[in-house]
């Protein structure tokens, strides 16, 4: 686990593209890590039971002129500037695509999404000799979460399901002819909703440049997880409820989504 000062909101990048998109970028360019040994492994998802859109349900515009419609219409379902940050960059089907398919294998996207950089830089404090995650750290992420926050569900999700052909088109550009992008999206969901909702304080142990968790349950999280438990428990819990939202409105069975990580401690 790293915590510095290059964090990247990428986990919350997941929501709001998912409903509004977000920027390209092909595996060529950035490819996924292996998911450490020490890592929870994604979600397996059998294509067939999720059937969120119709079978070889039309594209509403092709796909490499879908980022003026979209603008348009995304508009209408987040509101905050950076919601418009995300609006301005480039071919929002394809990048949201790749983006979600790292996620899905508990990978993180940094590189594709500089432009969700937080200006603030990672801080900690000290007490009683050890080092904690200091809140005003979360504070930084406070915009991402509002604006995924403010996602209109009820159109959200129709959006999403007229989209969802265009998805199916740049999954299978990266990965073969026959993936299915709803499993990759059921995956990268997951990852997230795995995350434990941390109210307390978060020790950190200092490495040359940059922290490690303390707590080792936290230090074996994904990437993709880790990135979203310094968004801090508040936006956490924000981001984990328009996911599952979203989701169940797509019609995914709540038993297929996961529930944040136990960390209470063992009888």
């Amino acid at each position: 686990m790293i915590l510095d000062e290059g964090d990247r909101v990428l986990a919350a990048v997941l929501v709001a593209g998912l409903a509004l998109g977000g920027a390209w970028v092909y595996l060529k360019y950035v490819r996924p890590a292996t998911v450490g040994a020490g890592s929870s492994a994604p979600a397996d998802a059998s294509p067939a039971a999720l059937n969120l859109t119709p079978a070889n349900a039309p594209a509403p515009y092709p796909l490499d002129q879908s980022d003026e419609p979209l603008r348009g219409e995304a508009k209408q379902l987040m509101i905050g500037p950076k919601a418009e940050g995300w609006l301005k960059e480039a071919n929002i089907v394809r990048r949201i695509t790749a983006a979600t398919a790292i996620l899905a294998e508990g990978n993180s996207p940094r590189d594709s999404l500089a432009f969700l950089a937080p200006q603030k830089p990672f801080q900690t404090f000290r007490r009683d000799g050890k080092t904690y995650v200091d809140p005003k750290s979360y504070a930084r992420y406070d915009g991402v979460a509002d604006s995924i926050a403010s996602l209109n569900d009820q159109e959200g999700v129709k959006m999403f399901r007229r989209l969802m052909p265009l998805f199916q088109t740049a999954y299978r550009e990266l990965e073969n002819p026959k993936a299915d992008f709803q499993t990759a999206f059921l995956n990268a969901t997951n990852q997230l909703l795995r995350v434990p909702i941390v109210d307390g304080d978060i020790e950190v142990r200092r490495k040359v440049t940059t922290y490690a968790l303390a707590d080792e349950r936290l230090e074996k999280l994904t990437p993709a997880q880790k990135h979203l438990l310094r968004m801090g428990p508040k936006n956490v819990q924000k981001i984990q409820d328009k996911l599952r939202t979203i989701s169940l409105g797509l019609g995914v069975p709540q038993d297929r989504l996961a529930a944040p990580i136990d960390l209470a401690p063992a009888p």
